[in-house]
């Protein structure tokens, strides 16, 4: 039932903390640049910590444990089976200003 998608798609421009996340595993902190596309301009993604929680299997301690290495050091690495399951569920890009600038 519902919708039969295989993959999202995450899109970022230079702030690209998330795409930086599906390519590497690492989830860190970076200065954020300004561009055309303010929404984006972000250095963490406020809905990421749900996905991070059923990718933790729905586990509240190791969930807690991640954000809490996150908040205390800027960054939170991932790896093997976790870092599969991410690119599984997900396929990312990031675009430079000139790419997503539509003048």
């Amino acid at each position: 039932m519902g919708l039969p998608v295989e993959q999202l798609l995450v899109a970022t421009n230079v702030n690209d903390i998330l795409h930086r996340f599906f390519e590497t595993g690492n989830y860190h902190k970076a200065d954020v640049t300004q561009t055309h596309s303010p929404s984006m301009d972000i250095s963490i993604s406020s809905n990421f910590e749900r996905y991070l929680f059923e990718l933790a299997g729905r586990d509240h301690g190791k969930l807690k444990g991640w954000m809490t290495t996150f908040e205390t050091t800027g960054e939170l690495s991932l790896e093997g089976d976790l870092l599969e399951k991410a690119r599984e569920d997900f396929i990312s890009g990031r675009g430079d200003e000139e790419q997503v600038c539509f003048d």
